[in-house]
This record gives C-alpha cells, sequence and structure tokens, in this order.
C-alpha cells in the first residue's frame, strides 16, 4: 500500500445533523492517525453510486446502506467498506449503529422518574429506525409489566420504505395523530422515532388543544439542534453518541485495510447514546400529589447542593413516614434514593461532558467527598466513575474491541468537538484518480 495517504469515499448523506456529526468522529479520526484523502458524495447509499465510483481507485468506503441493491453493487468493488447505518447485515461487513435498547432505557427512566405511568410511541411505520426503535421500547416497558400504546399511521401513510417522503407525508396525517392522542390516559410519555416525527406530534398537540407537557409529554431522538429549537415548546431528545460512531467505523476501516482482524471486525457493534437534552417538552411531573410535586422540586433544584431528607422535610411540613409513603406510591422510590439518582445523573452529566478533576465534580454534585462518590456510583452503576468517564470518550490511544455486540474501548482521555474539516467532492476533476 506504501505510504500514500489512505483514499477513503465518504457516502454519507451530510443535509442532517446526524450525518454531519458521523462526518466530524471520521474527520478527528483522521487527523489523530491519517493523513487520509477523502472524497465526499454527500448522500447515503441509496436508489444508486455516484457515478465516480466506477473508475475510482481508493482504499476503503465508509457508507450508509440504506438501499439493498444499491449496496450490493457497491461491494462488488471489492474494497474494504464500513457501514454506518445497519439497516441490513451483508458478509464481511461491520456496521456500527446507535444502541435501540440503551435508547429505550433512557426514555423509559427519565419518564419514570418523572412520574409517568403511561407511554405510548409513535413513528413511521415501515422505516426500518422507526421499527427497531419502536420494538426496543416496547419490550423494554413489557419486561416491566407496562404497557405501550403505538400509533398505527393511515394504510396510505403507512409502509413507506424513506425516510424523507415517509416525514414529509407524516405531517400531512396531523389530525390523525391528534385523533390517537386523545384516545389515550393522562397524562402520558411519547416517544418519538425521531425529532421530526416528534415535532408533528408537538405540531398535533398545539393544533388541537392539547396541553404539552402537562398532558402530554414528548421525547424526540438525535437532538438535531434546529428541529429542536423550532418546534413549540422546544423539544427534548436523546442524543445519539455521533462522533463516536463516526471514529469507531474510521478505526473498523484502517483495521480492515490494513488486514488487522478483518474477519473479527464482520460483526454489529452498537454505541449507546450520549444522554437526553432535556428542553420545555417534558418539564412536568406527572404526579398527582402536590407535596410529592414540591418535593420532587425541591430535589431537583437542590441536588447539587448537597440538599438531603431532613432539609425535603422541613420545606413540604410532614413527618418523614408520612412523605415516604406518599413518596413511594407516587414515584416508586424512596426520598433518599431520589436525591441519590438525581445527584448520579448530575455527576454522569459531568463525566461525559467535561474534563472536570473528580474533586471539583464531587463539590458540584452535593457529595461530602470523593471517596463517597466512588463508592455510591460503584455500588449503583456497576463502574467507578473513571470507568463510566473513559467509556463515554475518544482519545488519540484508544483501541476498538467488542465484547457481546457491544462497543467497548480503552481508556482514554476526553475529546472535544473537532473543527470543521474540508471533506472534498469527489467528483471534482482535481480529487479524482486518472
Amino acid at each position: 500500500m506504501g505510504s500514500h495517504p489512505l483514499r477513503i469515499a465518504v457516502l454519507i448523506e451530510a443535509a442532517r445533523a446526524y450525518g454531519r456529526g458521523l462526518c466530524r468522529g471520521v474527520a478527528q479520526y483522521a487527523r489523530e492517525h491519517g493523513p487520509w484523502s477523502f472524497f465526499f458524495s454527500g448522500q447515503s447509499v441509496q436508489h444508486k453510486l455516484p457515478a465516480w465510483l466506477n473508475d475510482w481507485k481508493g482504499d476503503g468506503i465508509l457508507a450508509r446502506l440504506e438501499d439493498k441493491a444499491a449496496a450490493e453493487r457497491l461491494l462488488s468493488l471489492k474494497l474494504p467498506v464500513v457501514d454506518l447505518l445497519g439497516k441490513f447485515q451483508f458478509p464481511g461487513v461491520p456496521f456500527f449503529a446507535t444502541d435501540q435498547e440503551a435508547v429505550a432505557r433512557l426514555a423509559t427512566e427519565f419518564f419514570r422518574a418523572a412520574g409517568f405511568r403511561h407511554f405510548a410511541f409513535c413513528g413511521y411505520s415501515g422505516l426500518y429506525f422507526s421499527d427497531k426503535r419502536g420494538a426496543a421500547f416496547e419490550a423494554f416497558l413489557k419486561e416491566r409489566a407496562i404497557p405501550c400504546f403505538v400509533y398505527t399511521p393511515p394504510g396510505q401513510a403507512s409502509g413507506m420504505r424513506d425516510t424523507a417522503n415517509s416525514e414529509m407525508r407524516g405531517m400531512l396525517y396531523e389530525t390523525a395523530i391528534a385523533d390517537w392522542l386523545k384516545k389515550l390516559p393522562r397524562p402520558i410519555a411519547v416517544l418519538a422515532c425521531n425529532d421530526i416525527r416528534a415535532q408533528q406530534v408537538l405540531a398535533a398537540c398545539l393544533d388541537h388543544g392539547i396541553a404539552c407537557p402537562e398532558e402530554v409529554a414528548i421525547m424526540g431522538v438525535d437532538n438535531d439542534d434546529v428541529v429542536c429549537d423550532l418546534a413549540t415548546p422546544t423539544l427534548t431528545s436523546i442524543e445519539p453518541d455521533l462522533q463516536r460512531l463516526g471514529y469507531a467505523g474510521a478505526a473498523c476501516l484502517e483495521q480492515l485495510i490494513r488486514g488487522q482482524n478483518g474477519r473479527k471486525q464482520d460483526a454489529a457493534h452498537f454505541v449507546p447514546p450520549r444522554g437526553i437534552v432535556e428542553r420545555q417538552s417534558t418539564d412536568v411531573i406527572a404526579v398527582d400529589d402536590p407535596v410529592v410535586i414540591q418535593a420532587l422540586r425541591l430535589i431537583r433544584s437542590g441536588a447539587g447542593a448537597g440538599i438531603d431528607v431532613k432539609a425535603v422535610l422541613r420545606q413540604v411540613g410532614l413527618s418523614r413516614s408520612t412523605l415516604e409513603q406518599r413518596f413511594a406510591h407516587q414515584v416508586g422510590r424512596s426520598v433518599k434514593g431520589e436525591i441519590q439518582r438525581t445527584r448520579l445523573q448530575l455527576v454522569e452529566n459531568l463525566l461525559r461532558d467535561t474534563n472536570l478533576p473528580l474533586e471539583d465534580i464531587t463539590a458540584r454534585t452535593g457529595f461530602c467527598t470523593a471517596s463517597h462518590l466512588i463508592n455510591l456510583f460503584r455500588r449503583l452503576k456497576g463502574v467507578t466513575p473513571g470507568q463510566f468517564r473513559a467509556a463515554h470518550r475518544i482519545s488519540t490511544s484508544e483501541l476498538i474491541a467488542t465484547r457481546a455486540g457491544r462497543l467497548e474501548v480503552t481508556p482514554g482521555s476526553f475529546f472535544s468537538a473537532p473543527p470543521s474539516v474540508d471533506l472534498r467532492p469527489a467528483s471534482h476533476d482535481l480529487f479524482r484518480n486518472k
């Protein structure tokens, strides 16, 4: 192969935040391990391939394989390919995708912590990611004996295979969504398959007099900040770990190109989402006991300042036994358990999103000592804060490994969002092989 820069085709639709996030992860890996020379189409593999691929002489391809026939034509080029979609499984082609079970768990735990007892899913019937996401959500709730109401679109609106067309047609059935919502028990927590679908549910609520989030709390997936901020009210969304997906996919592609464990990489790799970005569409506590609502708000506002059970009792004016009984009935946890859960969520956010030392995190989350934080975190989360931080970050020295189909990484340092990178259009003669 020589010492020339690796020539990589990037076939990733970049009009959406999801694709751009993947590209940032790919770009970061290339900066750390390159040089790489990119040939960028800005489109996923759907319906047809870019014409320039026919005589392109490159080393490998990163793609989102949406169309099976087009994907098979791409694979006929006999170049190493890594799929960043996971719609299909092709022999010899590893894929990297968001862990849908982790998405379901995040959404459920978030809504249950807010006191919701009723859950629903709204997606695009027939779209692979929507069906998978909905099935994971239903299964996770079923394991906990919780029913899930699922929106079934009108016949002419179901069975679409194209994301853009499904989203566009979904706008035409706002009344059907509103009619479905009106039949559901309230308050109810709705997980939508993506942010566009969530925005359509929000619009149905707004136009048909359904209070959000008081009656219907809505969460999307993808955390496309433009879509989320344009929604009314602004949309809470689950944020996938796109840079990690792109970075891991690029690392895997280089291993395939260089013949390192290529066959071992022939597998599905699932990356958990980064977390939930809270906005107005879920800003509600869905319990009907005003004292419990008051206690929950006190805990949420004071968790970082070290609020304890005694402080909550003083504010609500009840005995501990009375508050604990009402709290357990409404929330399913003790007051102390809710304080611990809220504080540990703050710890997770700081471990994931900052490079603050543990001593600073301890002070910001109301713990007396770092050792207390470490012991509690390990007992309730199963890992130490350091292990949690390492598993959610990417560094120049990390190696990709898998176990039980889930992506793991060796401990590493934090990375920040990489600056923009010039992914050159492969159709330009200057960047094409002669």
